[in-house]
């Protein structure tokens, strides 16, 4: 089985104790990534327009995560349901790439969610590459701080940083497929594992008994983080996907090698 990684870093410059970036949408993309298993990661840039994503480059990027699955590739993500494909939705413009998107995100395998499904709460990629052995986040770089490096010049660094992620997605994904237990080191420094036989798709993890999680003092409920796939996104509802149309090709000033 062949399987690629996706990332995205957000634009909006926000303070650093901002702990829900959801109330802060948009956010806007900088630069996205994807790294298929056994080749370079493309890390995708706007060359114009201040150096920001507009809706068309958005919709090319799911064109692009669509074409990778129409290859038979499967799609890997670290929160992409959540995050990443919702944000894509977003910024492309909702309507039709709303159910694009929302298409993508139950189909794709999110490593994170799937964590999220077993165990009740979320975990992170840095702290999950630490207990599986792997190389983790490009060390200098943070997601917080990413966008006002990014606006400060910075733009060679924070895609290196993306392009990590999406390398470190895969990584993650290969480890626990071989081995079927998943790792982690909690922020206390416990070391925390389960079985993992295999890795679910978003619709099928959705399927699984929820855990209990009630000690936690904020438990977060994991339909939150699948709810937008199911809404009519703003301005009305949705076309069937037999009746979306292909876009057509155009030369956007957006691919970089990296």
């Amino acid at each position: 089985m062949t399987y690629a990684a996706f990332d995205l870093e957000t634009a909006k410059i926000l303070p650093d104790d901002i702990d829900d970036l959801q109330a802060h949408r948009p956010l806007g993309i900088t630069v996205g990534a994807i790294a298929v298993d056994g080749e370079e990661a493309r890390c995708f840039q706007n060359l114009e327009d201040d150096y920001i994503w507009t809706p068309r480059h958005a919709q090319k990027f799911i064109t692009e995560l669509e074409d990778l699955d129409a290859k038979g590739i499967d799609l890997v993500s670290w929160n992409g349901l959540r995050f990443d494909l919702s944000i894509l939705a977003e910024e492309a413009g909702w309507g039709e790439w709303h159910l694009r998107a929302a298409a993508l995100a139950l189909k794709h395998y999110d490593l994170m969610f799937q964590v999220m499904c077993v165990k009740g709460y979320p975990v992170g990629l840095e702290n999950t590459c630490k207990g599986l052995g792997l190389a983790g986040k490009l060390s200098g770089v943070g997601g917080a701080q990413a966008p006002a490096m990014w606006a400060a010049g910075e733009r060679e660094k924070v895609s290196a940083y993306c392009a990590q992620d999406a390398r470190a997605t895969v990584d993650v994904y290969k480890k626990v497929e071989e081995t079927g237990v998943f790792k982690w080191i909690a922020n206390s420094g416990k070391p925390n594992k389960f079985k993992c036989p295999k890795i679910l798709r978003v619709r099928d993890a959705i399927m699984l008994k929820k855990p209990y999680n009630g000690w936690m003092e904020d438990p977060i409920d994991r339909d939150e983080f699948w709810a937008w796939t199911q809404e009519a996104p703003p301005g009305g509802l949705l076309p069937s996907l037999a009746d979306i149309q292909r876009p057509p090709e155009d030369d956007l000033p957006f691919i970089a090698q990296f």
